[in-house]
């Protein structure tokens, strides 16, 4: 799995500005990865993946207010936003974190 990350793009503006757009692929499979994830019943070991959250998703987060690389922040906090967000099919596991 290679780490896809939001891919710039740049345009002018109609006043003569420079417009810069982020946009990020979501692919089926990441997606269709994450669901076999939450449903697999096995063991973790001593690191659970809770989540896998896109690049753009951590950004927008971050301009937000909302830093998941902050030593503060839990699995639970990422996991429950994700949710408030509508965005559950990134969380990979159904265990309570």
């Amino acid at each position: 799995m290679g780490l896809l990350d939001a891919e710039p793009s740049f345009e002018n503006g109609p006043d003569g500005e420079l417009i810069i757009k982020k946009q990020q692929l979501i692919t089926d499979d990441m997606l269709t990865r994450n669901r076999d994830m939450r449903h697999y019943e096995g063991r973790e070991g001593e690191f659970m993946a809770v989540a896998d959250v896109p690049t753009i998703t951590v950004e927008i987060w971050k301009r937000q207010g909302f830093d998941i690389m902050d030593p503060n922040v839990k699995a639970r906090d990422i996991v429950k936003r994700l949710r408030a967000e509508g965005l559950d099919h990134f969380i990979t596991t159904r265990k309570r974190v």
